[in-house]
């Protein structure tokens, strides 16, 4: 494994542009969504999984990680364990957590003049909502997220983001996220990657051949 960021400023220096990912990311709650998951799982009479199961199994689209667990994955079932996920998530929205070191890097990266960016699959009323708790909406250029709650993926919102940075004339950049999806979204749009191993996916999930930096030890 290459070794974990330990100066945040040196390592972002040749980086003019700083893209996030939010769950997982900068947003500390895979450990919650593990048991929302649970709680639908038990609701529909299916095995429950272990959080290292849960990091084992998730990934983009929804539909087909919901398929791994044996949950509907098309269909009115499917759109009818969606809505119930999504429900249970919003109900626990104010016992959610920042990685204790979300604060300290985004802080790095706004003294250091990177123009920063969020990139999620989130619904973008409910990125918007759990940002502003944090109060940390003013240390981003602009944020996007989805129009839906079905996390079908970030390729085409990378793809529109980038015609975007081209038009900016931004030189480097670097895509920060927690999954193999995250790291496909780098490579939409031309960015060095860096994998926040602590996250909806465990290391063994990535190949850290392709990762160019990790952030590691924050506090999962």
């Amino acid at each position: 494994m290459r070794p974990s960021v330990q100066n945040f400023a040196t390592f972002i220096a040749p980086y003019d542009v700083i893209v996030w990912d939010w769950n997982g990311t900068l947003l500390n709650d895979a450990v919650h969504t593990h048991q929302v998951i649970c709680q639908i799982l038990k609701d529909e009479g299916l095995p429950l999984i272990s959080i290292e199961e849960y990091r084992q199994r998730f990934g983009f689209p929804i539909s087909n990680y919901y398929a791994s667990l044996g949950l509907p994955s098309s269909g009115p079932e499917f759109d009818r364990v969606a809505h119930s996920y999504i429900t249970s998530y919003r109900s626990f929205n104010q016992d959610l957590q920042l990685y204790e070191d979300s604060l300290e890097l985004l802080e790095t990266a706004h003294k250091a003049h990177k123009n920063q960016y969020v990139l999620s699959a989130a619904k973008i009323e409910d990125l918007k909502l759990q940002m502003s708790q944090f109060d940390i909406l003013k240390y981003f250029n602009d944020i996007s997220g989805a129009t839906d709650i079905y996390a079908h993926g970030k390729i085409a919102q990378a793809k529109t983001m980038k015609k975007y940075f081209d038009t900016k004339g931004y030189q480097k950049g670097l895509y920060i996220g927690d999954t193999d999806h995250d790291y496909e979204v780098s490579q939409a749009l031309g960015f060095d990657f860096c994998f926040s191993e602590e996250g909806h996916q465990c290391p063994s999930k990535m190949d850290l051949s392709k990762v160019a930096h990790v952030l590691a030890n924050r506090g999962y």
